[in-house]
């Protein structure tokens, strides 16, 4: 979505005319994306096929946005979605718990929670943070950032659900992974709430009897399909 609407114009005419059963067009954006373009560009696209848009959120804390630079602030977001709303697209909200870093996952939940019932999302998707090799794990060392733990990613997975007011009316899709702890919720919100509460509070139960473990993306290893990360358990993280 970051081309440009005369571009994504001409990209659905040419797919329409070598696919003429296409009809539904959805794709990756970012909020800076949408905000480079105007409410008429937004409903031309929207006319011509577009739907649903996957969208970064991450985080809905400030701060939070600012130091993982992110290019947009919280109060973008809540405007640049309710402009795709008017034009008539959906949109799925992405999000990471642990990003907010230790001892923040209350407060990242309950601001997640207030975004997402606001902005009404057709469907959820938490990746739950790994730490990079890289540059995060620098702003560790530094002192500048401190990880969360997989249990307080659980837990901050937990209060979200808890607090997302849904109604039964408008029900949203909901599919959370935490990969290195092999933990994943799905389901649609507010069906499989009770459900989705359950796995979180036998996991939660699990991890608080273990030491803290973190998610470490250790490098990248070769595999049949190419590429992929290679990840680890680890205590050792203080």
């Amino acid at each position: 979505f970051q081309l440009k609407a005369s571009e994504l114009a001409e990209i659905i005419k040419l797919v329409k005319e070598y696919f003429p059963a296409a009809s539904v067009f959805n794709s990756d954006a970012t909020i800076t994306s949408i905000r480079h373009k105007s409410d008429e560009e937004l409903a031309m696209l929207h006319s011509l096929g577009y739907s649903k848009l996957y969208i970064g959120i991450e985080n809905a804390l400030q701060d939070v946005l600012e130091f993982m630079d992110k290019d947009h602030i919280v109060d973008e977001a809540y405007r640049e979605i309710d402009r795709l709303h008017k034009a008539g697209f959906t949109y799925a909200a992405h999000f990471m718990t642990g990003v907010a870093g230790a001892g923040r996952w209350k407060e990242s939940a309950e601001a997640m929670a207030e975004f997402l019932t606001v902005t009404k999302p057709d469907n959820i998707v938490n990746f739950s943070m790994f730490l990079s090799a890289h540059k995060l794990m620098r702003e560790i060392d530094a002192g500048n950032f401190k990880p969360a733990t997989e249990l307080e990613n659980l837990k901050e997975e937990r209060q979200l659900v808890e607090l997302l007011d849904i109604s039964s009316e408008n029900p949203i899709k909901w599919d959370s992974f935490h990969d290195w702890i092999h933990v994943r919720t799905t389901g649609h919100l507010p069906k499989d709430k009770d459900k989705i509460l359950k796995i979180l509070d036998s996991a939660i139960a699990k991890f608080e009897k273990l030491p803290d473990l973190y998610s470490m993306e250790m490098g990248i290893a070769e595999n049949d399909d190419g590429y992929g990360f290679i990840g680890q358990e680890s205590p050792s993280l203080k």
